[in-house]
């Protein structure tokens, strides 16, 4: 299941996208199982799903605890061992996340303005092989 809940989902996307552009055979990301470079489109195709959906619901009028309730995209993947315990809460926080960025144009120079207390998440690393 896609991890959203602190993720500006635009460059999530270009992220992917340079990713995609780039030379290599495995991608070790922070979390989740070693994959291969054709993994990069599903999950910027799950992305854009959640987004799409979370537009859907607000152009349409609801409210987040509404989309919260009845989560309006279904990830295709399941949660990993050990994180199974998310499996009702994770879909909430991504629409949470969503429709705070997607709703209040969330800006990413807003986050030059905040000072961080901890590291940022892992990185992604690449393998050359």
């Amino acid at each position: 299941m896609t991890f959203l809940q602190a993720a500006l989902p635009e460059q999530f996307l270009q992220s992917l996208q340079k990713l995609s552009e780039m030379d290599v055979d495995v991608i070790v990301p922070g979390h989740g199982t070693v994959c291969d470079k054709s993994y990069i489109s599903q999950q910027a195709e799950i992305v854009r799903g959640w987004v799409d959906a979370v537009k859907k619901g607000i152009t349409s009028r609801l409210t987040m605890e509404q989309m919260q309730n009845n989560p309006p995209y279904k990830d295709p993947y399941k949660l990993e061992h050990g994180v199974e315990f998310l499996k009702k809460e994770l879909p909430r926080m991504n629409v949470a996340r969503l429709y705070e960025v997607l709703k209040n144009n969330f800006s990413p120079e807003i986050l030059l303005k905040i000072e961080y207390i901890s590291s940022p998440p892992c990185p992604v690393i690449l393998l050359h092989l």
